[in-house]
């Protein structure tokens, strides 16, 4: 399993915006299990930062695909445009809207 670490700083953040990363942190434990859904492992916390445990995406993300090749089919973009969808309803299975 290969896995990447990301840090969040808290005191960038307004009491507000702290509790919906940890309102995030929840969803995306509630949501882990989808094949087109980035996993998150484990969170750990200290005074000043939230570090996330998240599963590493082995083909990149959309965003890398697109800038590496400029362009896609239209039946990549079909298949794309079916793992979005997929995605998405899967959530709304679970209760969160996105």
């Amino acid at each position: 399993m290969v896995v990447v670490v990301f840090c969040v700083c808290r005191y960038l953040f307004t009491e507000e915006e702290k509790a919906s990363v940890a309102n995030e942190i929840d969803h995306m434990f509630r949501v882990a299990g989808h094949r087109n859904i980035i996993r998150l492992y484990e969170t750990f916390e200290t005074a000043e930062h939230v570090y996330l445990v998240l599963e590493k995406s082995t083909h990149g993300n959309l965003e890398q695909i697109l800038q590496l090749r400029r362009k896609v089919t239209e039946l990549e973009a079909m298949w794309v445009v079916k793992q979005l969808l997929d995605a998405v309803e899967y959530l709304h299975s679970c209760g969160v809207l996105h």
